[in-house]
């Protein structure tokens, strides 16, 4: 009988398994329809030319992908679709969406290790349904985050099972999970010290049988600076966070905010929805406080202690990395929360499961009847207004930002070597995008690609249209929802945009130290904002964006791109640099300046010689 019964609840809990795969999908499958986005092509080019083991320990060949981060895992994962797809993006998404659904089954099994599977259930949904998931089921360049949460996750589930068999080979798995983990993304690695924090077993045997965590942490430390040259590279925008928080009541009330940001950014941002997510936030913090109450009461110390561990290293990182606050409408910066909106799913149901234990022991039966049914009521409302919430928000991501790059990045593929697209979609898509699209279109059909720019910004020192004389220019409309033609609007305003551009005071000191970049513009307090140009073709700049006036951190040694600084004034004048072509993987420094300033529009005989060392 009691194989039967065992059995039944196996069956069950597979079914759930599946319900969880299911729901990812009914969620989610329009990402099978898309294309290739932002940094994709990026890392499957490398992906495609090196074997996984390069990128895990030859520093050379890991630097050409990133100076400042060590996520080798990302290359490893797109190198099995490379293998096994090619360029058959829609199986890179399907990929996608089965880790999306792993993640989601992987917390539910974690979480019935503690809670009713009601709970469970209702944690894994939740973090199904949460912005963050939903931003990494359209983007391909995130799913590191997904797998190394993945990872994490059965790093703790084999730590628990060496804790409660004693068995040390479960230990070397949950280290081996761990180093993936780490492998992935930076946000892990403090997540795994946590085990140690376990409320399973005693403490005498928890350091005996997490001893492999500890050395993998160590080793973690040793293969990191071997691989970047150093613990922490391009540590500036780091330095510039910790340094807004300043000390003080500000730095109290700027933690406070990007708590409220973090919680804002898992349910989604919207508009039309500050007091959706209002009530999303309160209600977290109003179950979460109860059973925080409840266990105190309790004297549930040592699972207090444990989940004040997890919640300081699940948000250690992305506080350090960004103002949560300031990001909550910056699509890509989502992806650092997925760690944090698992977190808050697992804490909900955790919650939610105590508050249901306290109104078993009810002693009166009608009251206790009446909470339970309240209890459900509440769950079950408070997840359908997330997941409402949530799809909400991605669907007009995807609308206005991944759409839009979508539709013209088929029309890349399918366009001439005579045609020529403006980009100017709502999220930038850096050169290294259109430089790969080209090479990948090339590769595996032989064919030319068009050329790309970003508005006006084609041949700046030259404003004459000769360049543009038997091309057509198409640019997306968001109206029609389609690339039209934009030729003769493009040519009749062009005239217009360079009667702004003069010859004005303008400095660069740009210094390139193999993978290590920085920069310094002037004069000082002159007002107005400074914007790079940038390219993958002489005197084309496809990628246009706002700079602060100094900046210094990590690229890495596979960019190349070629550079203009430009600076605008508050009356709408634009001035520009000369051109350079930078190799990140070389190092120079490039110290120009011009101090005149002329009413005359600027052509490359008039600029100053930039001196390069």
């Amino acid at each position: 009988m009691a194989n039967i019964i065992a059995n039944n609840k196996h069956y069950f809990h597979c079914c759930l398994y599946l319900f969880l795969s299911i729901v990812t999908m009914a969620l989610y499958f329009p990402s099978l329809s898309s294309f290739w986005l932002f940094d994709d092509l990026y890392i499957l080019r490398y992906a495609s030319e090196n074997s996984p083991l390069n990128f895990f320990f030859n520093p050379v060949v890991w630097r050409m992908i990133s100076f400042s981060h060590l996520t080798p895992w990302i290359t490893a994962s797109f190198f099995m679709d490379y293998r096994l797809f090619g360029f058959h993006y829609e199986f890179f998404y399907l990929h996608q969406l089965i880790s999306l659904a792993l993640a989601s089954i992987l917390l539910y099994i974690a979480l019935r290790y503690f809670i009713r599977w009601q709970f469970a259930l209702l944690g894994s949904l939740m973090f199904l349904a949460s912005a963050p998931a939903a931003a990494a089921s359209q983007l391909l360049m995130i799913r590191h985050y997904l797998e190394g949460l993945s990872f994490t996750i059965l790093s703790f589930l084999f730590a628990i099972g060496a804790l409660r068999k004693e068995n040390i080979f479960y230990s070397l798995l949950s280290a081996l999970f761990y180093f993936l983990a780490m492998s992935a993304k930076e946000i892990y690695v403090p997540i795994g010290l946590v085990a140690f924090l376990l409320p399973v077993g005693h403490l005498r045997k928890r350091f005996l049988y997490l001893m492999p965590l500890l050395l993998t942490f160590f080793g973690y430390i040793y293969w990191r600076d071997f691989m970047l040259g150093q613990f922490v590279a391009g540590v500036s925008d780091v330095q510039n966070v910790l340094k807004s928080y300043g000390g003080g009541w500000g730095s109290i009330l700027l933690f406070l905010k990007n708590v409220y940001g973090s919680f804002v950014m898992f349910a989604g941002v919207n508009s039309n929805a500050v007091i959706i997510n209002m009530i999303i936030m309160s209600g977290i913090i109003l179950v979460s406080l109860l059973a925080f109450l409840s266990m105190v009461r309790s004297r549930r110390y040592a699972d207090l202690l444990f989940l004040s561990g997890l919640t300081m290293a699940v948000y250690s990182i992305p506080f350090i990395a960004s103002n949560l606050f300031y990001a909550v409408n910056d699509f890509f910066m989502y992806r650092l929360v997925i760690l944090i909106s698992a977190y808050l799913s697992l804490l909900t149901a955790l919650s939610l499961n105590r508050i249901y234990q306290q109104i078993v022991e009810m002693k009166n039966d009608r009251l206790r009847l009446f909470s339970k049914y309240t209890l459900t009521a509440f769950s079950v409302g408070f997840l359908l207004l997330f997941t409402l919430n949530s799809m909400n928000w991605i669907r007009h991501q995807r609308t206005t930002i991944i759409d839009p790059l979508i539709t013209e990045g088929r029309f890349f593929m399918k366009a001439g070597e005579n045609d020529l697209i403006i980009n100017s979609l709502p999220m930038f898509s850096p050169p290294h995008y259109y430089k790969n699209l080209e090479y990948f279109k090339d590769k595996f059909f032989g064919e030319t690609s068009p050329l790309v720019i970003n508005g006006f910004f084609a041949y700046v020192d030259d404003p004459d249209t000769s360049f543009f004389q038997g091309r057509t220019i198409f640019k997306f409309d968001s109206k029609t929802r389609e690339m039209e033609d934009y030729t003769n609007v493009y040519l009749r305003e062009r005239p217009g945009f360079f009667s702004r551009v003069r010859e004005m005071p303008l400095s660069v000191n740009l210094k390139v130290n193999r993978g290590f970049f920085s920069y310094a513009l002037g004069p000082r307090n002159q007002g107005g904002r400074y914007f790079i140009l940038a390219g993958y073709k002489h005197e084309l700049y496809c990628t246009v964006f706002d700079v602060d006036r100094k900046w210094a951190g990590g690229a890495s040694t596979g960019l190349t791109a070629y550079l203009r600084f430009g600076w605008k004034s508050p009356d709408g004048r634009i001035t520009f640099s000369p051109e350079w072509y930078v190799d990140f993987s070389k190092r120079e420094e490039i110290d120009w300046k011009r101090m005149q300033r002329s009413a005359h529009t600027a052509t490359g005989s008039q600029l100053e010689q930039a001196f390069v060392k």
